[in-house]
């Protein structure tokens, strides 16, 4: 994680990252896709 000279500085990112992740999966009332056993994700 880089450095951050801000009180509070580290936190506030953790918290970003967590509301980016959180909008980056959209509606949490829609199941989560997966692939099946065997097939690769696209990287």
């Amino acid at each position: 994680m880089p450095y951050v000279a801000v009180k509070g500085g580290e936190r506030a990112i953790q918290n970003a990252e967590a509301l980016l992740k959180a909008k980056r999966r959209g509606d949490g009332s829609v199941p989560m896709v997966t692939s099946k056993k065997g097939e690769s994700s696209p990287s």
